[in-house]
């Protein structure tokens, strides 16, 4: 609040409410209103305010708010507005008013701050409490760096988890329907037989049918005739006889093999007693999937112009997918996070084996989620780091394109950016972090920036040793 005739003047805004024009000496923290010190004493008996701060403030030039002091330059107590800040305890490293030091700190050893910044330089105080602030940042963005990492390998994990757990379903379906299929052909066989046999009994019976037909109208003939009739009469019977011993055992036939559907008791109470498949387990090894693999990585890639930018080899006899290419300046180029050789896990969540499984993932698809592995490789190179990568680099109107920074170790050196559309970008062989080994075939590890730098600009062409972080720790 201003008020007129006084530039600058900022009122305590209770005394200004009463009429009185009254210099503001700070503000309350929780309530962000200006007032004075007696004001603040007032303010601070409600049972609401009791635990308020005031802060104190210097004149800024500027009317529409109070500047606050930094936190060096106060000298008022919080708590106790009219008290200044004079002593310090040494024990719990916290400084306050007489009144502060009486009440909480009566047994500890208490000094005068005057006593203990005589004749020193008070900005070391400062700067050791910057450095250790600067300490601090460091480490809270290393943290934010292995989160972003972790979310980047735990999203992989996922994508993994998911394609294991449908290859499992996968192979149960196919267990199952093998063996529904073996109970079905054994039942086709059976049917098979019995209507090929109740066939045959038809055919018989017809026979017999026809054979009674030809009886009965041989007697009707005979019993017309004065003589003859006993010799015919005990034919017949006799050949009765026969058929009705045929038709018993026809009777036996006619009854087919009988067969129905029986659950598996085993199954079925396996099915309704299972509350889980226990197909769940933490992995101790973050970095190692439960086949084994280790290091995956999972890119998202959006189509440009309707391409990926990238292409796939392999997938031949028993051979695992690969990039075989990388073409400059496509969303693949662009991500800086593939590489040739990289092992192709799966697409869209779809484990692969061959290109054109592969090309119909990504040909259905804007955005195509890839998972990727570098490729196994044991054996250690001259300085015991697998599968290390020799980049060969032109200089372009003078650069080559990329950072390159002291690691955190204070060891070892890497690549901490890379330029779009120059050499080391264009390249598709280096990834941010990537641990540089050698430059022009001179040993690196324990180099320091300014020494690695010159190697680099003093060559038209620079010959790169690189491996992915967690290579490089293999040797430790």
């Amino acid at each position: 609040m201003e008020v007129s005739g006084r530039k600058g003047h900022i009122v305590c805004e209770p005394c200004a409410e009463d009429g009185d024009d009254i210099t503001a000496d700070g503000c309350c923290k929780e309530c962000e209103e200006n007032m004075c010190s007696k004001c603040f004493q007032h303010h601070r008996k409600g049972k609401h305010c009791r635990n308020h701060v005031f802060l104190y403030a210097e004149y800024s030039g500027s009317p529409s708010a109070l500047k606050i002091k930094p936190v060096g330059l106060i000298d008022k107590c919080p708590k106790h507005v009219e008290e200044k800040i004079n002593f310090y305890c040494e024990a719990h490293e916290i400084v306050g008013c007489g009144e502060c030091i009486i009440h909480e700190h009566k047994t500890c050893e208490v000094l005068y701050i005057s006593d203990v910044t005589r004749g020193q330089n008070e900005n070391e105080y400062i700067e050791e409490v910057v450095k250790e602030i600067e300490n601090c940042s460091n480490e809270i963005k290393e943290y934010e760096k292995e989160i972003h990492r972790n979310i980047d390998k735990m999203k992989a994990t996922h994508v993994k988890f998911t394609c294991d757990a449908e290859r499992f379903k996968q192979e149960i379906l196919e267990k199952i329907d093998k063996l529904i299929f073996d109970a079905c052909k054994q039942a086709s066989f059976i049917i098979t037989d019995t209507l090929s046999a109740l066939g045959k009994l038809k055919v018989e019976v017809s026979h017999i049918t026809d054979e009674l037909s030809s009886m009965k109208t041989k007697a009707d003939i005979e019993k017309n005739e004065p003589t003859g009739n006993f010799v015919t009469a005990l034919w017949l019977r006799k050949r009765l006889k026969e058929i009705e011993e045929d038709l018993i055992e026809i009777g036996k036939r006619t009854i087919g093999t009988k067969y129905r559907f029986v659950k598996n008791e085993n199954i079925e109470q396996e099915l309704e007693t299972c509350k889980g498949l226990d197909l769940f387990r933490r992995s101790q090894d973050a970095e190692q999937d439960n086949n084994g693999i280790r290091n995956l990585r999972m890119v998202t890639l959006e189509k440009a112009s309707g391409v990926l930018g990238f292409r796939i080899d392999g997938g031949i006899d028993g051979q695992p997918l690969f990039v075989g290419e990388i073409i400059p300046g496509t969303p693949a180029a662009n991500s800086n996070k593939i590489l040739i050789g990289d092992k192709i896990i799966s697409i869209n969540n779809v484990d692969v084996t061959s290109q054109l499984e592969a090309a119909a993932l990504i040909k259905q698809c804007e955005k195509t989620i890839l998972v990727l592995c570098r490729p196994e490789d044991d054996e250690l190179d001259k300085y015991g780091i697998r599968n290390p990568r020799t980049v060969i680099l032109e200089t372009a109107s003078g650069v080559i394109g990329l950072s390159i920074k002291r690691g955190d170790d204070k060891q070892s050196l890497f690549v901490s950016k890379i330029i779009p559309g120059t050499p080391a970008a264009n390249s598709n062989k280096i990834l941010l972090g990537d641990k540089i080994i050698s430059i022009n075939n001179i040993d690196v590890t324990k180099s320091f920036h300014h020494e690695a730098v010159p190697l680099i600009k003093k060559c038209e062409k620079t010959i790169l040793v690189l491996c992915r972080p967690e290579d490089y720790n293999a040797k430790k």
